[in-house]
């Protein structure tokens, strides 16, 4: 290995180079704390995905869809639709967001894979009041 400062054959396991002292190596705890980081967001990613999907199991369970009936116009359902998944729609949106920051951690895999399923309730959710 060789210093990139001036160049001579260095030790590979040196911190510092002994001919001009430049620093070769950074700490191993600033990686440590980088990854933290990069957990918070996986983390993050997995608990909004899980308020996502307990808002879209509170619409399938406690929900009363009954405002809206076979009678209505298209346009009034998907509006009514909208409106009773908006708080999923945007804690999908943001869980997603937040797990493909860095899509390669494990946690960010996880909390993209809860976000897939709370995408797939709050679709279940549209398609039931539009055929309701």
């Amino acid at each position: 290995m060789y210093c990139s400062n001036c160049g001579n054959k260095v030790d590979k396991n040196a911190y510092i180079c002994v001919n001009c002292g430049t620093i070769l190596k950074r700490n191993s705890s600033n990686k440590e704390c980088q990854t933290q980081n990069n957990n918070i967001f996986g983390v993050v990613s997995i608990g909004i995905s899980i308020m996502a999907i307990l808002f879209c199991l509170n619409g399938f369970i406690f929900g009363d869809i009954t405002d809206v009936g076979m009678y209505t116009h298209v346009y009034e359902r998907v509006f009514f639709a909208i409106g009773y998944n908006l708080i999923q729609i945007v804690l999908a949106i943001i869980s997603l967001v937040l797990g493909l920051i860095n899509a390669r951690n494990k946690y960010n895999k996880i909390g993209i894979g809860i976000s897939f399923v709370s995408i797939f309730l709050i679709v279940t959710e549209f398609i039931v009041i539009l055929i309701y």
